[in-house]
């Protein structure tokens, strides 16, 4: 009885599980979805979970922004954004501030890659924003402090300026 007592929870939590990743990757290919609108596209994601009768208390929206990226000219510095243009093998895009939720410590980003994919907050801070190599991201002529490269380095100091506040949803 302990048993069938312990597959059942396991297997609720698991479909729980599931039906936000299956939700997450519909709306990820809905007609709902633009390009420069981040946080519509997330509030959007919650609202239509709602609908749903799906609770949203355990989301958590947050936008950040990078205001004192000298890189990113003020603003964030994406590698692996949905619609950037590929630079290195990277798809490059600055945002002037971006929004993300997390639920269950998994990262909600309809900006991001080119296909859904929930990863924890460090795997996506990694895959969103860290280069593995230095990369020329504005081309040859351009330099800033002597450097016209974007190296991992910088990539880790701009992130460290990155600054993140709660949304109310």
């Amino acid at each position: 009885m302990k048993w069938l007592l312990f597959a059942l929870l396991f297997s609720s939590v698991t479909f729980a599980k599931s039906s936000i990743e299956a939700e997450f990757e519909d709306f990820y290919y809905s007609n709902q979805i633009n390009p420069r609108f981040c946080k519509k596209n997330i509030l959007g994601f919650l609202d239509s979970l709602e609908s749903k009768g799906i609770d949203t208390s355990e989301f958590e929206v947050l936008e950040i922004t990078a205001p004192r990226s000298s890189w990113g000219f003020g603003k964030m510095i994406a590698l692996n954004s949905r619609w950037g243009r590929e630079v290195a093998f990277y798809n490059f895009q600055t945002f002037g501030y971006h929004v993300i939720a997390i639920y269950k410590d998994k990262v909600i980003d309809f900006s991001f890659g080119p296909e859904p994919k929930l990863l924890s907050y460090d795997e996506y801070i990694e895959e969103m924003y860290l280069v593995d190599e230095d990369i020329l991201l504005y081309g040859p002529s351009f330099s800033l402090r002597g450097q016209s490269y974007y190296t991992r380095e910088l990539s880790i100091e701009h992130v460290s300026d990155f600054e993140i506040k709660k949304v109310d949803h």
